[in-house]
């Protein structure tokens, strides 16, 4: 994979908990990436939607709180798409790569609320077949010994030398993610 060649967007979500057909989507960053460099940022917290859990983890993880403030999960998606849809057209390129740190989580979370809100074809055909997952990529370094994990807060301490900060939150995970991303792939060999 040649990142300079790359054009895609890091997604992140927070959420409510594991389970993306009960647990309420509280948070989206997004990255557009053309030609392997950050081009444009996207973020926003979501209201829960009605009826969706926010487990007591997972409100811990993300700082979430009854005042957690945000927008409507429908509006939400609508920005998504716009957003896509803008990043699309700036780089004239008909589909995008999704890049994450745990490509499906994220997906499947974004998957159930497109469903929910009727979006799901818009954001789905922006997207290629093609994704970079950097903890599938996290594989390598960790076999070899290089680093202890593949989590997120493991890969920003081991390759970044970044400490453990503290609520998650979607904007700045994605750009621990990418910029784990580029550490691998600089450092292509790990024996």
């Amino acid at each position: 994979m040649n990142l300079d060649r790359l054009n895609g967007i890091v997604v992140d979500v927070e959420t409510g908990g594991l389970h993306p057909d009960r647990c309420a989507l509280l948070e989206i960053g997004l990255l557009a990436i053309s030609e392997g460099r950050i081009v444009a940022k996207w973020h926003t917290r979501v209201i829960p939607h009605p009826g969706f859990l926010v487990e007591p983890e997972a409100a811990f993880v993300n700082g979430y709180t009854p005042e957690w403030g945000g927008a409507e999960e429908g509006a939400v998606l609508r920005g998504v798409v716009a957003f896509l849809r803008w990043f699309q057209g700036s780089i004239k390129r008909q589909q995008l790569t999704w890049i994450g740190a745990k490509v499906a989580f994220d997906r499947e979370f974004v998957r159930a609320a497109a469903i929910r809100h009727g979006c799901f074809h818009d954001i789905a055909s922006a997207f290629s077949h093609r994704d970079v997952d950097v903890a599938r990529l996290a594989m390598i370094p960790l076999l070899a010994g290089a680093i202890k994990g593949i989590g997120l807060d493991v890969l920003r301490r081991d390759l970044l030398g970044l400490e453990k900060r503290g609520f998650h939150n979607a904007l700045s995970d994605c750009e621990d993610t990418f910029s784990c991303l580029r550490t691998m792939m600089a450092r292509m060999e790990w024996a």
